[in-house]
């Protein structure tokens, strides 16, 4: 038997290791698809912030944005909603509501990174419309 045998040993091992790491975090399984009772939970959550001032609204702003977030981690495996979003043209069966999802997420990453933004009950009645089209164009 040769000296190097348990270097290749480990090598291999290692190799095997950094494989099924990879292989692992592609096939990572997603969560099952949220089902209708859990999203009108959330739903109607929303709709009663939409009830108050402007706090409300943005609160429920991004609590929409999160709804939306939950969603689409039961289809795509990305890191962040963006990536999510980009990788996820194709769940959308009109393309104007694609669209319609980013702006509603920029106006969430607005409302939470914007020092001292306002948020008007019009923009924010059009951003809580926008998702209502976007999860009707998801199937709720």
């Amino acid at each position: 038997m040769s000296a190097n045998f348990p270097l290749i040993i480990f090598g291999l091992a290692l190799v095997l290791a950094a494989v099924a790491v990879v292989l692992l975090y592609t096939f990572k399984p997603k969560r099952a698809r949220l089902s209708q009772a859990e999203f009108e939970r959330h739903w109607h959550k929303i709709t009663k912030l939409t009830r108050g001032d402007e706090l409300g609204w943005r609160q429920a702003v991004i609590e929409a944005d999160k709804l939306l977030d939950l969603i689409l981690k039961t289809r795509i495996n990305e890191a962040t909603l963006g990536g999510r979003l980009k990788k996820g043209q194709s769940l959308f069966r009109r393309k104007d509501n694609y669209n319609r999802a980013w702006q509603a997420h920029k106006l969430r990453n607005k409302l939470v990174h914007e020092v001292g933004y306002v948020l008007t009950r019009e923009n924010g009645r059009r951003a809580i419309n926008d998702y209502r089209a976007v999860f009707k164009d998801l199937g709720y």
